[in-house]
């Protein structure tokens, strides 16, 4: 966090002070730390996780451990692309235009207005990720999201 510039390092730290954020010790990323922190935060919302779709990319011990401990039923593996991202995007677009898409979390908010979609000539969309400071990790969560809710819909009626 030392490392960004003060207008977003500041920004950062309204996300640290909302408890959105969480900045773990050390360099290299522990799976299992992020999963007892997710664990800890479910326990503390009291959520109810039914379903949830996952990025492959480096989840794959975390992935097992949660199907170890709480089943299989519900994980959905999400590949990033076009042709996964397409028609969720083009569904979450037009539940933000409608005024359907709410979030009261000022980081959420934050990872939204930086969410750029391209579109190519067949009209396949996918998620602009090349803007390294501008985080938009919790959109493509709420996108893989978005796919294990609909591949589980009678889950959450």
């Amino acid at each position: 966090m030392m490392k960004l510039p003060g207008g977003m390092r500041h920004k950062y730290e309204e996300f640290l002070e909302e408890e959105t954020l969480h900045v773990l010790d050390g360099t290299v990323l522990d799976l299992d730390v992020v999963y007892e922190d997710l664990d800890k935060h479910i326990l503390q919302m009291q959520y109810d996780v039914v379903a949830f779709g996952y990025d492959p990319y480096n989840a794959k011990s975390f992935v097992e451990r949660w199907s170890k401990e709480n089943g299989p039923f519900g994980i959905e593996k999400v590949i990033q692309g076009a042709r996964t991202e397409s028609v969720p995007l083009g569904e979450l677009k037009k539940l933000a235009g409608q005024r359907l898409l709410l979030f009261h979390e000022k980081l959420m908010q934050f990872a939204m207005g930086n969410a750029i979609i391209l579109e190519d000539t067949n009209g396949n969309r996918k998620l602009l990720k090349k803007r390294y400071e501008q985080k938009i990790d919790n959109v493509s969560a709420l996108m893989n999201a978005f796919i294990a809710y609909k591949n589980h819909k009678e889950s959450f009626e």
